[in-house]
Formats: C-alpha cells, structure tokens, sequence
C-alpha cells in the first residue's frame, strides 16, 4: 500500500471513443490526437524503494484528447510488486477519475496538465493554429532528417531543452514544463507534410534528484474522437 500511495503522489493518471478520419488540415495545427507515453524513473525514489527490487517507477498512458476541452486517459503506474491503474476523464472545468475499471468514480477540479509532481502531458499547448506556429518557429534553422515512423512520413530534429520547453507551452527561460525540468536536448518527429507532432523524447530533471526518460508517440491526428463525461456513453 505504501508503494501505491508514493506512486499515485508522483504521477496521477495522465489521459475515447472510435474514429480515424481526419476532419481538419494541417493548417489548422491539431485539433484532436491519441498518444501512448512511456516513463522510467531512475534515482528517484533512491533508498526509499530498495525493499522493492526494483526502485524504478514505470509509467504507461494512453490518452485520447478530443480538443482542449475535453480528454480521457488510462495510467499504469509499476513500482516494484506493486501495480497502480488509473482512469481520468476531463470535460471542460470538471474531472472525475477512479482507480482501475470498476471503481467509483470521484469527481474533481481539472486540470491542464493532468499530472501532479511534474509528470503529465499538458495537451492544450499542443492543440490549434498557434501551437502549430510554435512549433514551426522553435524547429527554424535546426537540421531535419527524413525518417519513417511506422506509416508516417516524418522529420527528425534535435531539439535544444529551450526550444522544447517553447513547444510544450512553457517559458524558454525556465526548465520546468508540464512533463517536468527539461535542461538537456530532446529529439521531436514532426510530419513531413505540415509539421504536426508524431513523436518525442526527452529526459526531466525531478527537482529530488534522479531522472525521468519519457517516449510520447502521437497518432489519429485530426481524427473524429469523443469523450463524455462518466454515465453518459
């Protein structure tokens, strides 16, 4: 219980329905994606989880992001023996979540990132026109390499930590964004035809030490996708 309660601290749950037909144009940014994000702890907890084996938390999300309003996500969390799984559904300024499929829902206030101790993909800075401008502006004058990422034709860049923190909505003089301390290049897939996100990785820095490798693959971009709220469908 112990381990349950540490990993639930350091990440809530991050993160649909049926549907991959895009209805808008990569002018318009995104409008609507799915993600699947990895994340690995390393000396973070320290001695804290020694009795655990092994002290590394395991993070896996699935997430589906109707549009800034409106998001559903489906958390693991593995530290040690000990296994977490989480749902949260976010509609407008409300949100409700539940441990695991069956449990009682319980209602709370939203929130953009969707995470807590530095840990969770703010959705919204990715999402419209202006996000897709930003994107297009940190990524000027950095090499690209053509690359195939599953059936996506995409590019390649190594991105500078003040650069990333830019795309995801953050300042470009401060470390801390959403997924947590970014100080070190990461390496970010954009489509090849309108620059609209695919696929990043990146390490954060926890401000108690350690470090935290995070993989999000972005796919469904611009698919018809819903979430409703908790007894609704």
């Amino acid at each position: 219980m112990k381990r349950i309660v540490l990993a639930s601290m350091v990440v809530l749950a991050l993160v649909g329905c049926r549907s991959n037909t895009p209805t808008h144009s990569a002018a318009d940014g995104l409008q609507s994606f799915r993600y699947d994000l990895t994340a690995v702890t390393t000396g973070v907890f320290g001695d804290a989880a020694a009795g655990a084996g092994d002290a590394s938390l395991k993070v896996a999300v699935t997430g589906d992001v109707a549009d800034t309003h409106r998001e559903r996500t489906l958390t693991e969390m593995k530290l040690g023996a000990s296994t977490v799984n989480l749902e949260r559904v976010r509609v407008d300024d409300k949100a409700w979540s539940r441990e695991g499929k069956s449990g009682n829902w319980s209602q709370g206030p939203a929130s953009a990132t969707s995470g807590t101790a530095g840990l969770g993909l703010d959705s919204t800075a990715l999402l419209g026109a202006d996000a897709r401008a930003r994107i297009k502006t940190a990524l000027e004058g950095l090499t690209a390499t053509d690359e195939q990422v599953g059936d996506v034709a995409a590019q390649r860049y190594t991105v500078p930590a003040e650069r990333m923190r830019v795309i995801l909505g953050a300042s470009a003089t401060g470390e801390q964004t959403s997924l947590g301390r970014i100080n070190k290049d990461s390496t970010f897939w954009v489509t090849k035809d309108g620059q609209l996100p695919v696929k990043f990785v990146t390490d954060t820095s926890p401000t108690t030490g350690g470090t935290v490798h995070i993989e999000i693959t972005m796919r469904d971009r611009n698919a018809t996708i819903e979430v409703k709220q908790p007894g609704q469908g």
